[in-house]
């Protein structure tokens, strides 16, 4: 990867923490999203992001699989949708805090240059 394309990346990983932080997408397409954006950087990179920030796997980890997940919802039945709902809003209850606070480290080392990344 090019010195180029390892920045445009990591100003995409950026994007996607601030979309995070700024709930401009569900948490759970949000930090989705800042996942697959960390998953096209370099394996150290990739790495050093799963060391640093464990929380946004966690949380992924912690949704089950049969939980629908952005545009997936929209092909659900609105009784089926509404009955998984609460299991979802636990999940995000459960690691709100941590990861917006992960997302607005995240988002400060970027910024600044301070980042392993």
């Amino acid at each position: 990867m090019t010195p180029e394309q390892r920045c445009a990346r990591l100003a995409r990983v950026l994007g996607a923490a601030r979309a995070i932080v700024a709930q401009q997408a569900g948490l759970a397409v949000g930090v989705r999203r800042l996942q697959g954006r960390v998953s096209l950087l370099d394996q150290p990179w990739q790495h050093q992001f799963a060391v640093r920030f464990p929380v946004f796997a966690a949380f992924v980890g912690a949704i089950p699989p049969a939980l629908p997940l952005g545009t997936a919802r929209l092909h659900w039945q609105a009784e089926s949708l509404l009955a998984c709902e609460p299991q979802l809003i636990a999940i995000e209850v459960q690691f709100r805090e941590r990861i917006l606070d992960a997302a607005l480290q995240l988002i400060r080392e970027l910024e600044t240059g301070q980042s392993a990344f």
